[in-house]
């Protein structure tokens, strides 16, 4: 999404490449109005956002997030075992993704990329 903006927004790429969420959502309504930007904000595009942080930084805010938006994703433990993994801060690498997860994801990305290319 980043490179799409910077193409299409040339002149704020210094912007775009620092830009937190909302600030991204806000530059897609710009580009492409409020409906792509509403998508971009849809349950499976946040959960995913916040897959791909936890998976990129680790344990941290984005990993408590998820488990608030997933918490199926840890549903692979007992309760013992994930009270130790948060405990000892290993909560992002105690978690599984299903195919089911995949397949919403995956869905859901399709879904804004044909929005924004007007499909």
């Amino acid at each position: 999404m980043r490179l799409w903006l910077s193409v299409e927004q040339a002149d704020l790429r210094s912007l775009i490449e620092r830009a937190d969420r909302m600030r991204l959502v806000k530059h897609v309504a710009e580009v492409k109005g409020l409906a792509a930007a509403s998508m971009v904000q849809a349950a499976d595009l946040i959960e995913l956002w916040e897959l791909v942080s936890t998976a990129r930084h680790g344990d941290g805010p984005a990993a408590k997030r998820l488990k608030a938006l997933n918490p199926g994703l840890w549903s692979h433990q007992d309760v013992k075992t994930q009270i130790l993994y948060e405990t000892a801060g290993l909560r992002a690498y105690a978690m599984r993704v299903k195919d089911t997860d995949l397949e919403r994801y995956f869905g859901a990305t399709i879904g804004f990329w044909e929005r924004v290319s007007g499909r």
